[in-house]
């Protein structure tokens, strides 16, 4: 069997990235007094589609968002909103243009162009993704969630410093973000300092215990110092969590066959080829 860990960072970052499709919510801007049509009415429509959108509504969210922009077409936020709301749906086409509009109507909205570089990270544009989280940052130095998004980016790019760097500052600006310890755990594995990512990612856990990836990505930076066993048990429970981590079975049966338990191996890389079947982008698999 090969050995698991070269592929591991890789999953790592795609994780990290994962983990920034959380949509902040900003201070939203008031329509342009003078430029608004009928703003009580698209103010009305903007708050519905907010309360849908933290539902997971999203279909709902961009038809009242497409309201609101139909009652004050120079509406902002409705279009930021909206650029939101086809990110979850995964349009991304339109989210982009909806968060450029939102751009062009007012170049200082934050959530504009927090939104459309969390869609060029997903499209794996990254150096687009983080130009637009800098210009967040130089209009909103104190954003937490946009330091730890940014480092995000810096880790697809196999810049631990940098994303460390990032992380670091979203934790002094906010001590419980658990999303920025999670991805500076990240960095700090890329680089081999696993005891400083174990750290990280049980402050990560400390905040969150329902954090599926930091138990599991835990559990990766134990198995490098061969703490198998604890390894095990964070991928249990990583697995109570989400019990379709098809990566926590593979890894939890890799752990299980260093310590010489095949039969608890085999079962659990059974489960992973389950679980993946048809994925073009998995670890090796010899099932001998």
């Amino acid at each position: 069997m090969r050995s698991l860990y070269p592929l591991t960072a890789v999953f790592l970052c795609v994780t990290a990235g994962c983990y920034e499709s959380e949509i902040s919510n900003r201070n939203e801007s008031k329509v342009p007094e003078g430029e608004a049509h009928n703003a009580n009415a698209a103010d009305a429509h903007l708050q519905a589609a907010r309360n849908l959108f933290l539902q997971g509504r999203y279909d709902k969210a961009s038809a009242e968002y497409t309201a609101a922009i139909q009652s004050a077409p120079d509406h902002a936020d409705a279009y930021a909103g909206r650029a939101g709301a086809w990110f979850h749906m995964q349009r991304f086409d339109k989210a982009i243009a909806d968060a450029n509009q939102a751009i062009r109507i007012d170049p200082h909205n934050t959530k504009a162009y927090f939104n459309r570089g969390l869609t060029r990270f997903t499209q794996g544009e990254y150096d687009n993704a983080i130009r637009d989280y800098s210009t967040v940052l130089r209009l909103a130095p104190h954003d937490s969630d946009c330091f730890a998004s940014r480092a995000a980016a810096w880790i697809a790019k196999r810049d631990s410093p940098k994303a460390i760097e990032d992380a670091s500052q979203a934790i002094t600006l906010n001590p419980q973000n658990a999303r920025a310890y999670f991805n500076r755990g990240v960095a700090w594995y890329n680089s081999d300092e696993f005891q400083n990512a174990v750290a990280d990612f049980t402050a990560a856990i400390a905040i969150d215990p329902t954090y599926p990836q930091a138990h599991r990505q835990r559990a990766f930076a134990l198995g490098r110092q061969r703490h198998y066993d604890k390894a095990i048990l964070d991928l249990n429970h990583a697995l109570q969590l989400d019990e379709q981590d098809e990566l926590a079975f593979y890894q939890r049966g890799y752990f299980w066959y260093l310590l010489g338990d095949e039969s608890q191996a085999r079962m659990d890389f059974d489960t992973f080829q389950r679980l993946s079947l048809g994925s073009q982008d998995l670890p090796y698999y010899d099932r001998n």
